[in-house]
């Protein structure tokens, strides 16, 4: 370890206790941010920590190199996990909508990782400028920042999976097992894309026809088939179609079977071209 270093490692032992205090300030936005945004219900957990001096100095080691201890971005760190994907969809859609997280500013990052799709959103937290002129106790935690890491209950299972057996060894394992490392990968993705997405997608649908219902509002049955062949009006085909259109608008690529939805609709434009081809029959009749 060099100077340089020792110097930045001493500093972080120096200022850790205000670290801490600045990852449960942190903490305590983000989680009041949720609930001022009726997604409380969809949290599963939100926790914090400020990096151990001990790892700290482990990273110091293993090469890493800067000049200014907030040029080191982790030092304070929070995972928020939702318990559906769509959670996370509508919470970054509020952040980005209000430009911040109460007194953070919030900055979402588009970063490349070794292992895919291990994160699903990750963001950079700082006491915004506004904050700091009007609360003076706020001014120890200029120019902190703080990494926020946003991930559903399914990927944080991966995760926490993946954190703990490989990825703090994976410079070391690649060395070695650097096939084997990427079959993990490989299956993961294969994972992530198929039954895993599958998974996410039906309990988001779940939630959401609960909320349907409890708003007093029935189920758009996906066999509609028996419907379109029993209808008998144009009315009740383009009735149909709306009740289709505003469940497919709600629930999304989230809709518990796609293939039924395209399966309706080839049904009704099919039913549709014989009420037509009768009204032309009996138009011919009638002249």
């Amino acid at each position: 370890m060099n100077e340089k270093q020792k110097k930045l490692l001493n500093e972080y032992e120096d200022r850790h206790s205000i670290y801490e205090d600045f990852t449960e300030y942190c903490q305590n936005e983000l989680r009041q941010f949720i609930k001022e945004n009726d997604l409380e219900h969809l949290l599963d957990h939100a926790s914090g920590r400020a990096k151990q001096v001990s790892s700290f100095q482990q990273k110091l080691f293993d090469g890493l190199n800067f000049d200014r201890l907030e040029e080191c971005r982790d030092l304070a760190g929070i995972r928020a996990v939702f318990y559906i994907d769509s959670a996370i969809s509508t919470f970054v859609s509020r952040v980005m909508l209000e430009g911040r997280i109460r007194n953070l500013e919030c900055r979402f990052l588009d970063r490349v990782y070794q292992v895919p799709h291990f994160l699903r959103q990750h963001a950079e937290l700082k006491v915004s400028q506004e904050a700091l002129a009007r609360c003076p106790e706020l001014k120890r935690f200029e120019g902190f920042l703080c990494e926020l890491q946003v991930r559903d209950t399914l990927q944080n299972a991966w995760a926490n999976i993946y954190h703990h057996t490989v990825y703090k060894r994976r410079k070391l394992l690649e060395k070695d097992f650097a096939e084997d490392m990427a079959i993990i990968d490989q299956r993961y993705e294969s994972m992530v894309q198929g039954p895993l997405q599958e998974v996410s997608n039906s309990i988001d649908y779940l939630y959401r026809a609960g909320l349907e219902l409890s708003q007093g509002q029935r189920l758009f049955s996906t066999d509609v088939e028996k419907q379109v062949q029993d209808s008998t009006t144009i009315k009740q085909i383009w009735d149909l179609l709306n009740d289709l259109e505003g469940h497919t608008r709600v629930f999304g690529p989230k809709f518990q079977n796609n293939d039924s939805i395209i399966r309706s609709l080839e049904k009704i434009h099919s039913r549709l071209e014989t009420f037509s081809y009768m009204e032309r029959c009996c138009a011919s009749n009638c002249s």
